[in-house]
Formats: C-alpha cells, structure tokens, sequence
C-alpha cells in the first residue's frame, strides 16, 4: 500500500530501473541481487541479445575464456526480471548440475529445476513459469514435451555441436532446433561458430531462424560460389546483426591474462617405443583396415597416433580395446 508521495516516488523509481530501455540503466538494477561484477565486454553482449528485438536467436561467439555464460546469466536474470520466465537451458550432461546450483542460483541468485529422467519418472510436469535446465541428450528424447513455447531457449557450452544442421536432419540439433522454433527468442554459445565449412555457419544460424538465409543452395551460391568482391563484406554485415564475438585482444586493457610460454623439449624415444611406433605406423598404412570403418578411418588413425605420442601405456589400452571389439564382431559372425 502506497500511504506518503515519498513511497509513490521510490516504487516509480523502481520500475523505472527495472524496466528501463536506455542501454546500462536496463541492467543496472539486476545486479544488486547478483554475485558477479560483469566486464564491460560482458555487459555489451548481453546488451546486444536484449536489443535485438527483430532477430528470433542470437550467437554469443567470444573466445574461450571471457564468460559466455556470465553474458548468457545476465540475459536470464533480465527476462526473469521483466516477468518473462518460461526459461529452458540446454547444457552438457556433465555441466548440468553445476548450471543450476552454481551459476543461476548461486551467481544470479535464480531459481531453477534440473530435469532429467528420474525428474520425468516421477510425473512430473513442466509448468508455466520456471527456468529448466537439461541436457542435450535429454532434448534430443523429448524435444516434442519441450516445444511448448518458452520465453528464452538458451543452448550453453558447445553449441557449434548444432552446426551440421545443414546436412543433418535429423538428430540432436534437429531436436533443438523443433524447440527453438516455438521459443519466442534462442541463445547460442560457442567459441568456434565456424571451423572447417561455411556452411557450418548456415547450419547454426539455422538451428534458431531456418529462414535467414533462406536456402541453402542460396547461401552457397551468394556467399561461397561468388566472386562479388563484396560477398564476405554482405556475409559480415548480415552475422553482426545476430553474432557478437569478442577477442582476448580486445579486453587485455581491463583483463589480465597470464602470459603463457611455451618452451619445447626434446624427446627421444627408447628402441622398443620406435619399434612399436613403426609397427603401428605400418599397420595404418595398410590399404584395407578391418579394425575401422572407411569413413572413421582418417580419424581413428589420427587419435591413435595421439596416443602414441602420449605414452606406450596409452596406446596399449587403445588397441587392446580394438582387439576386443573385433573379436566380438568375429564371433557374432561366427554364430550366425
């Protein structure tokens, strides 16, 4: 009850700072409850996910190491603010437990709910209003009970697992993407948005609004195929209005990085180790490999030169565990 013009004035005062518009001041308010002093870069990008009001999902693609997810907790606690809080987060299974306890409750002083199987089993339901958190596994089962329309989808930590989206239909980021499309606004993480194709680019930007390159053929032809001098630039131009990414060269005046030095040292290997690594060696440059598959066959030989070079003890465990499985794939042959 407002009894005195002082009360009326403070309770004004008070939405103002909740519900302002003007950039700073719309977060301002928010982190007296916090347990976090954001950087300035970190505030920018979550300015930009919250003035983006035409864009259906943002990409906050900084470098490792600069708090994404700090950018994506100040995005939730300023929907959850604004009496928006129909929120689903989608993190690693490993990193689940510690998104609600440590970051949306503890750091933003948020509620938040776990949902998993055991959560599930126990009939339980998703209500209106609530921040959920679970996992990619878990949206990939459910992804139908998850596309009920929420106010925030927020995909944390390695959300360039979605970027085959283009070629891959079906699948994990299939699944997010069904429940994307019912959420009034998507928030991507990831440090490497892009890595071997362009069309990775296309298929993260997809995941969250299918039609803002149209097609794919479209894209390929406007931005890969063509020799327009300005093709890039247009491609740059139409990323900024929903991609912000930050360097660690670009904070460095108000963020203290330890300078790393690297130093090599030389490493011979004992008679025996050379043995081995040539018989290995050999045995991958074999025209016909039973032990992969033809399309695995780069990468496993790639991961198990990785072992080598880490030590003899781990490539052992590798290839006892490859003896083991085709002598269960002889065997069920065998059988039949």
């Amino acid at each position: 009850m407002i009894n005195s013009d002082y009360q009326a004035k403070y309770i004004a005062h008070e939405l103002e700072r909740v519900y302002a518009n003007d950039d700073v001041a719309k977060l301002s308010g928010l982190m007296f409850d916090a347990q976090i002093i954001p950087t300035p870069h970190q505030i920018d990008a979550a300015l930009f996910a919250l003035n983006s009001p035409m864009a259906r999902g943002i990409i906050l693609a900084d470098e490792v190491g600069l708090g994404k997810t700090i950018e994506a907790g100040i995005v939730i606690m300023q929907y959850y603010s604004e009496r928006k809080r129909k929120i689903l987060i989608i993190a690693l299974s490993s990193l689940r437990c510690a998104m609600g306890a440590g970051i949306v409750q503890e750091k933003f002083n948020l509620p938040a709910t776990v949902v998993d199987s055991k959560w599930m089993k126990a009939k339980r339901i998703i209500e209106k209003d609530g921040i959920y958190i679970c996992s990619y596994e878990f949206a990939n089962r459910h992804s139908t009970r998850l596309s009920n329309g929420w106010n925030l989808l927020a995909v944390l930590d390695e959300a360039h697992k979605l970027r085959n989206f283009y070629n891959n239909q079906k699948g994990i980021a299939s699944a997010v993407s069904d429940i994307a499309k019912g959420s009034e606004k998507s928030l991507l993480l990831t440090a490497t948005p892009l890595q071997n194709r362009l069309e990775e680019l296309y298929g993260l930007v997809s995941v969250v609004d299918p039609k803002y390159f149209y097609k794919l053929d479209v894209f390929r032809q406007r931005y890969i195929k063509s020799n327009h001098p300005f093709a890039l630039d247009d491609l740059r131009s139409r990323m900024s209005k929903i991609a912000k990414r930050t360097l660690r060269s670009e904070v460095k005046k108000y963020i203290k990085y330890t300078d790393r030095i690297a130093k090599t040292v030389q490493f011979e290997p004992s008679g025996d180790e050379q043995k081995l690594y040539e018989l290995v060696d050999e045995y991958l440059h074999r025209d016909k490999l039973y032990a992969f598959a033809s399309s695995q066959r780069h990468l496993s030989a790639l991961i198990l030169r990785k072992r080598l070079g880490s030590s003899t003890f781990a490539v052992a465990s590798t290839l006892r565990n490859i003896v083991r499985r085709m002598e269960e794939e002889y065997a069920t042959v065998g059988s039949r």
